[in-house]
């Protein structure tokens, strides 16, 4: 929970700053199950794909309070496979037209 913390912090602290503006979309779809592992964006818009070639991670996706990484390409252009749970997140299920707030992956 306190990577949790940390994030919506850094997510409040860049707002705050006004320099940057942190996307956001919603879910298209619900998000029903805890075996879900794709989220369908109403937008790609800011999502970032993983990519071997540049050693760039998937995009961090906050939706209510849990936290999934892209960790794929889904089946449209605005679904996205993902890993659900991420930085002690709890998975939950996530209603259609939720809030998904994107953050941006590290390279390494």
């Amino acid at each position: 929970m306190n990577h949790l913390k940390l994030l919506l912090a850094l997510f409040c602290s860049v707002m705050a700053w006004g320099q940057l503006t942190t996307p956001s979309t919603t879910l298209s779809t619900a998000v029903n199950t805890a075996s879900s592992t794709q989220w369908c964006l109403a937008s790609a818009t800011g999502v970032i794909v993983p990519n071997t070639a540049s050693s760039a991670s998937g995009s961090l996706l906050l939706a209510d309070r849990e936290v999934a990484q892209v960790t794929g390409a889904g089946y449209s252009s605005t679904c996205f496979k993902v890993r659900r749970g991420q930085m002690g997140s709890a998975v939950a299920s996530h209603s259609a037209a939720s809030t998904v707030w994107i953050g941006q992956p590290t390279t390494s």
